[in-house]
């Protein structure tokens, strides 16, 4: 067995995270992506149904030959765009629940300076009810509560 050179890591075989916003994203990627092969593969698809019994071996090995070549690119690709997307969708996961922690601080603060308001103006009020219009010219040029 041939050892890795010190200072890389061997590729770790866990799941790859799970995409909470964008999922839609990826799964319209992986369809565009299949359609265009489906299409762009359908003259050669229609070459081996064309071809007699005996070149079906050596289609299956060209074809073989071709996935061999051509899967270490696709899968690093898929894994590039579907990491950068997951890392989106966690920057966007982050930001929903700052926005959502902020605001629900935020409905506090409002709560308790529109009771604090609700208070101000009951006081002023109780000073109409006491002093009839004086007790309006009172409030409205008292500097405290």
């Amino acid at each position: 067995a041939i050892g890795l050179p010190s200072g890389m890591a061997a590729p770790s075989k866990q799941s790859p995270p799970k995409l909470q916003n964008l999922q839609w994203l990826w799964s319209f990627i992986i369809w565009y992506c299949r359609t265009v092969a489906w299409f762009v593969t359908m003259p050669w698809r229609v070459l081996t149904w064309m071809s007699p019994t005996f070149l079906r071996l050596a289609e299956k090995r060209v074809e073989q030959t071709v996935w061999w070549w051509t899967s270490p690119v696709v899968q690093l690709t898929a894994d590039v765009i579907y990491n950068t997307i997951a890392l989106l969708d966690g920057m966007m996961s982050y930001v929903r629940r700052a926005v959502l922690t902020t605001h629900s601080s935020n409905m506090h603060h409002f709560w308790v300076a529109y009771e604090a308001y609700l208070r101000l103006i009951q006081h002023k009020a109780h000073l109409v009810e006491q002093h009839g219009f004086q007790g309006l010219w009172m409030g409205l040029h008292a500097r405290t509560v």
